[in-house]
């Protein structure tokens, strides 16, 4: 799992390849957005998620039904016992993410991002009642 809360986080990410080139140009637009959102600034350095809601990138090796680290933990049933506002698929040049959205409060939510098809039928099929057409 990948937890970002900074520009300087997917900066580091997309230097140590943890990501592919298409999915980190997706994350630095995303992250553009939210600043411009939350703050009516470009200040890109400065601006921190932490107290908005982080971005999470979910990876082949995570477990959907145990996500403790985000406040998804087991006996919870993990990710499956959250309520997403709702899911649309990215479609980039190497791989289809899910780009999940779960709001936790007025002020507060997570922004998952999971490569389509890398986390099982159960996470696939728990997706897929969310997903936008």
């Amino acid at each position: 799992m990948i937890i970002i809360n900074t520009m300087k986080d997917i900066h580091r990410i997309r230097r140590e390849k943890q990501i592919d080139k298409f999915l980190g140009e997706e994350l630095e637009e995303y992250f553009k957005e939210l600043t411009q959102s939350f703050t009516g600034t470009n200040e890109l350095d400065t601006f921190n998620l932490e107290e908005h809601g982080s971005i999470i990138i979910l990876e082949d090796t995570d477990d959907p039904h145990d996500l403790e680290e985000i406040g998804y933990p087991k006996e919870h049933g993990g990710l499956f016992s959250a309520f997403p506002e709702f899911v649309n698929i990215i479609e980039l040049e190497e791989a289809s993410y899910y780009k999940i959205v779960i709001v936790c409060s007025n002020s507060y939510g997570i922004v998952v991002y999971s490569k389509v098809g890398q986390l099982g039928k159960g996470f696939e099929k728990w997706v897929s009642e969310y997903l936008e057409d």
